[in-house]
């Protein structure tokens, strides 16, 4: 007897890629497993896992989207029991029984609702190592570990005995309340995840479906294709553009959703007696043109273009 990996998804209405400053994000979970039935069929609302979660940085997407750590931790801790789950810590501490050194458990509930003054002495101590606050034993010191590994490593400690908030319903309404303008790396993260009853050959399977929305301010030079175009960095500064732009120079992003937008906003510097034409194109740079902008030859850098779809805007 077989036992198929139940179908868990997030329908969206709108778009798909990015999030917008106070935008409401309409959403429905759905779940179908062939042996367990559907949601309110055989499935229970509080069997499936959902979650909404904010990620400041960008560089744990990744590691999100291939890691079904996600489904009991949450997004914002992944990347902290990644960590934990890969050092040598396992070798002195456990989850809820006293080891050498003290349980997680008990770590956390010590530290219940810490501030981050806390998180980072206990960052620095895991890196320098020492006793004296669980007893006698020395704890090793780990500086193979940066500052901010050991930080995301103690806030998922921290993070075991907080009390679960009040989960999010199945369907309804999520407001973002991130400004865009305050962290052009941060992402919101939807997750929803459904274990079924296994059986006795197989054991349980979880379906999982998970979308990220990420900042609508998108950096030219993150490009995944490009022609006749190049990216150019400034020594000794953070500053990066895409340049070397000649005519029929294209730059192209993959996975890039378009409902809703109707226009987009380019940082455009054009030397003195030079101008141009940006033409967007869905599909490839021979597809569908759906906006235009024009760029004169001024000291002015900001350009707006018009699309002839939606009534949001991205800036790119």
């Amino acid at each position: 007897m077989g036992n198929e990996t139940p179908q868990v998804n997030v329908a969206l209405k709108g778009n798909r890629s990015f999030y917008f400053d106070k935008m409401p994000l309409a959403y429905t979970v759905s779940v179908r497993d062939k042996e367990d039935g559907a949601l309110n069929k055989g499935i229970l609302p509080r069997q499936v896992k959902f979650a909404v979660d904010y990620l400041s940085e960008g560089k744990d997407l990744a590691l999100l989207a291939s890691n079904s750590q996600t489904d009991d931790v949450g997004a914002k801790y992944v990347t902290g029991k990644t960590l934990l789950n890969a050092s040598d810590c396992k070798a002195c501490h456990a989850m809820s029984v006293k080891s050498i050194g003290p349980a997680w458990m008990d770590v956390s509930k010590r530290y219940k609702g810490a501030d981050e003054m806390v998180v980072a002495k206990v960052s620095k101590k895991i890196i320098t190592g020492g006793n004296g606050n669980w007893g006698q034993n020395m704890m090793s010191a780990h500086p193979q570990h940066t500052e901010n590994e050991t930080s995301e490593m103690v806030r998922y400690i921290l993070s075991l005995a907080a009390e679960s908030g009040k989960s999010l319903p199945l369907q309804g309404t999520y407001i973002p309340e991130q400004a865009t303008a305050s962290n052009e790396e941060g992402s919101y993260v939807i997750s929803a995840s459904y274990t079924d009853k296994g059986n006795a050959f197989t054991g349980p399977l979880t379906g999982r479906k998970l979308i990220i929305l990420r900042n609508p301010k998108v950096q030219a030079e993150s490009y995944s294709v490009a022609e006749n175009a190049d990216r150019k960095h400034q020594d000794g500064s953070t500053q990066s553009w895409v340049g070397d732009i000649k005519d029929g120079s294209f730059i192209g992003f993959k996975d890039i959703d378009l409902t809703g937008i109707g226009r987009l906003e380019f940082n455009v510097a054009a030397f003195p007696a030079r101008g141009g034409r940006i033409e967007v194109r869905t599909g490839s740079p021979t597809g569908t043109v759906i906006g235009t902008a024009s760029v004169t030859p001024t000291t002015q850098v900001s350009t707006t273009g018009t699309a002839r779809r939606g009534t949001q805007w991205q800036t790119v």
